[in-house]
């Protein structure tokens, strides 16, 4: 028990002075302890640490409270005694015992007496109570150095924090000391130029003045002659109209000087002509707006703003040359802006000022929503194009089934050809049949002739033989009737394969207009896709190289903040 006690106090003991701690601050490179006091008067006369000898200031010293807390409960523990010694109620009795609701040693004779009779079960041996308060010092004295090692390690860890946010806030305030230095170098040549004017003007003025006492003298005066020399000298010189000649007019100054911390407002400029107009505007971010002006009187006009496409919001909004107001958009909603007079311009015109983001995180924030959008659309045009190519490729299908077909009405066309040959030259056997039949009726009618005149007792057969070729007449129209008939539908089947091939040619004439009409769009389509490809990678460049320039500015904003709330919480 007494090497646990030793430990404590060893453990609870100045650097310096080597007593217990008062008011403990602990050094953030070793994490050893020291009275507030003694390492004051230290550092008052060194600058480096008593044990580790590393370099440390008042400011880096951290205040520990661990060290009271368990001076604090050591000291509020029981007093434990060895055994041997004398109880300070019974000098005759020797302290054996320990009471854990009192908290306290006692003797055999204190056991019975009215403090301890209620509780006598918690009255143990002294022995079994020193045992266990040695184990709960010893865990406490374990937690109590693993913690000072969390603390020393985190100690650490915020001083290199704090020497990265100085080099951080340092470098920060360089960069806006060169922005400050930038714009203050703009504002003192502006006011260079404005004042080398006005000692010009005053020049001018002095000049002025001495030559209007000059001639108010001259015209007061009575001896004109005598001037009238000197007065035709300088008007010969041309001095008064060198001099009095009419200044120039005074340009105005633009009090907007450009601020790499903030992003450039957006300038939105329409020509007026006492009508009413409007114009949609496209933006960086894919923001586009409609601006609407109507006129309200000889010179004034009524200004409306409306985001066709975009993110509805507060944003800041100017009008002509008045100070920039917070409007509240909603997409393709009218938001008037107010009136406008345009009467003293030259050139009558009414400007817009929009400013999107306040800082160039938002401004990232609304490229990266606009590439998003850009990336969507792609998907869907590639999506398109695939269903494109899959209508494309049903259409081939559908033009390879029409050749198909294109191509048996050919073969029928063919067959119908052979066809119309065969019945051809069947009517050229026919007639060349009828015209020997012809000759050869003529040659017996000539011998019938013959005959009657020779044989006048041949007249039954002459009979037989007329009906034999009235038969054979009337065979012979059957025939004609027949091959009429044939020719009739040999015409009919010629008409009907021309007017089949006039509707094959025509629906072929318009598969190819059709398909040659899809393959040209297509290629259009597909010249449009890669350009828009084109312009989202190039889009995604750019919105690389600003995503980086707007983490650092970020990271850097974030710094200068959070040093600055350290500052002000210090």
């Amino acid at each position: 028990m007494q090497s646990c006690g030793s430990d404590i106090n060893r453990l609870c003991e100045c650097g310096i002075c080597h007593e217990s701690l008062r008011d403990a601050h602990i050094c953030p490179q070793c994490s050893n302890p020291f009275c507030h006091r003694c390492i004051t008067q230290w550092l008052g006369r060194h600058h480096d640490c008593p044990v580790c000898r590393k370099q440390l200031s008042g400011q880096k010293l951290v205040k520990a409270r661990i060290y009271e807390q368990v001076l604090e409960h050591v000291n509020s523990a029981p007093p434990v005694v060895a055994n041997g010694a004398n109880c300070s109620k019974h000098r005759d009795k020797q302290l054996s015992l320990f009471c854990w609701t009192c908290m306290e040693c006692a003797c055999v004779t204190c056991l019975f007496s009215k403090t301890h009779a209620k509780h006598k079960e918690q009255v143990v041996l002294f022995e079994c109570a020193s045992k266990k308060l040695k184990t709960r010092v010893s865990n406490e004295l374990g937690w109590i150095i693993s913690r000072e090692q969390e603390i020393a390690h985190a100690i650490g860890l915020h001083g290199e924090n704090i020497m990265k946010l100085s080099a951080e806030k340092n470098r920060i305030f360089a960069n806006i000391q060169q922005v400050l230095d930038a714009v203050k170098g703009q504002f003192d040549k502006e006011c260079a130029k404005q004042q080398d004017k006005i000692n010009l003007l005053e020049a001018d003025k002095k000049s002025n003045s001495e030559l209007r006492g000059t001639a108010e003298e001259w015209i007061k005066s009575e001896k004109i002659f005598e001037l009238l020399p000197k007065i035709a000298a300088l008007l010969k010189q041309n001095r008064f109209n060198s001099t009095l000649t009419k200044p120039k007019p005074v340009e105005k100054v633009n009090p907007n000087f450009k601020n790499d911390l903030i992003p450039e407002l957006i300038q939105l400029s329409l020509p007026v002509d006492g009508r009413e107009i409007s114009q949609i505007f496209k933006v960086d971010g894919g923001f586009e707006f409609k601006l609407q002006i109507n006129p309200d009187g000889a010179t004034f006009y009524k200004v409306a703003l409306t985001i066709e496409k975009g993110i509805g919001g507060v944003y800041l909004v100017s009008l002509g040359s008045n100070p920039p107001a917070p409007i509240k958009f909603a997409v393709r909603q009218a938001s008037p802006l107010g009136r406008v007079n345009t009467g003293a311009d030259a050139v009558p015109s009414v400007t817009v000022n929009v400013q999107l983001a306040k800082t160039y995180a938002e401004k990232c924030v609304q490229l990266q929503r606009y590439v998003h959008q850009l990336e969507q659309f792609g998907n869907s045009l590639k999506v398109a194009g695939q269903e494109q190519l899959a209508a494309n490729a049903a259409l081939s299908a559908k033009c390879n089934d029409q050749e198909a077909q294109i191509q048996e009405l050919v073969q029928v066309r063919n067959k119908l050809k052979t066809l119309c040959q065969n019945h051809q030259v069947r009517n050229a056997l026919l007639e060349s049949g009828v015209y020997e039949l012809s000759e050869s009726l003529r040659f017996q009618n000539g011998q019938l002739q013959e005959r009657e005149r020779l044989l006048t007792a041949t007249r039954m057969e002459k009979s037989a033989l007329e009906n034999d070729l009235l038969q054979k007449t009337h065979d012979f129209n059957e025939k004609c009737v027949a091959n009429s008939d044939l020719e009739n539908r040999l015409r009919k089947k010629t008409l009907e394969f021309d007017r089949l091939k006039c509707e094959a040619n025509q629906k072929q004439g318009a598969l190819e207009n059709q398909l040659l009409q899809q393959r040209r769009d297509l290629s259009a389509k597909s010249a449009e896709y890669s350009a828009l490809n084109d312009q989202l990678l190039q889009k995604m460049r750019d919105f690389k190289a600003l995503k980086r320039e707007s983490i650092k500015k970020l990271g850097a904003l974030v710094i200068v903040i959070i040093c600055l709330g350290w500052y002000v919480f210090k």
